[in-house]
């Protein structure tokens, strides 16, 4: 059998048998105070979980829960979760449906127009672009080769995007998937608020 095809039955056979849990479950009621019962996030730093590619999710929370990813707000909220318990969760958001919600602040048109240009341009330091990962239309790309899927992007909180390609780009965000690094490290200040904006605006 193909080692790919394999690894990816081991991978995400237990998704099959995943508990299906409700908005009353006691783990969603936790996670829904930053990311939203539903999966749609309440706070402009906690991004949506809402239809998010279950490979990416799955990659995240194992990596928050062995501290591979450290981030502030995350810190311990995986620890005592177990396996079966987080596959429930990757089932359970994947599941959900994205409902684009108002920014807290009107969009710039000039600044969301400069952001889709961006998204497509071939950064000269990796070879690719913000598109050729995560989607033309920024909705995400599943990846079984390495088992972990580009995210979705589209209609992610603003402040949430400006915090990460910042952090990226000052490599302060030590976890970091292929190329983000480079890729980030390569946008000016103005240009990471372009891209916010523009992939903020998307439904």
């Amino acid at each position: 059998m193909n080692r790919i095809l394999l690894a990816c039955l081991v991978a995400y056979a237990p998704l099959v048998f995943a508990k299906a849990l409700t908005q009353d479950s006691e783990l969603v009621q936790t996670c829904g105070a930053c990311h939203g019962i539903d999966g749609n996030s309440v706070l402009p730093t906690a991004p949506n979980l809402a239809g998010q590619l279950s490979g990416y999710l799955l990659y995240e929370m194992n990596a928050f829960k062995t501290h591979d990813r450290v981030d502030p707000m995350m810190d311990g909220m995986l620890d005592s979760l177990t396996e079966p318990q987080i596959y429930d969760l990757v089932k359970y958001y994947k599941t959900q449906k994205f409902v684009p919600m108002p920014p807290a602040e009107p969009l710039d048109p000039e600044l969301v127009a400069a952001g889709k240009k961006l998204y497509t341009k071939k950064i000269t330091e990796v070879g690719l672009s913000c598109a050729e990962c995560h989607g033309a239309d920024a909705m995400g790309v599943v990846n079984f080769g390495m088992l972990k899927d580009f995210p979705r992007l589209a209609g992610q909180k603003y402040d949430y995007l400006v915090s990460n390609l910042t952090q990226y780009a000052h490599r302060s965000k030590h976890h970091s998937i292929l190329g983000m690094r480079q890729v980030a490290a390569s946008l000016n200040e103005q240009e990471i608020k372009e891209l916010a904006s523009y992939l903020s605006s998307l439904k």
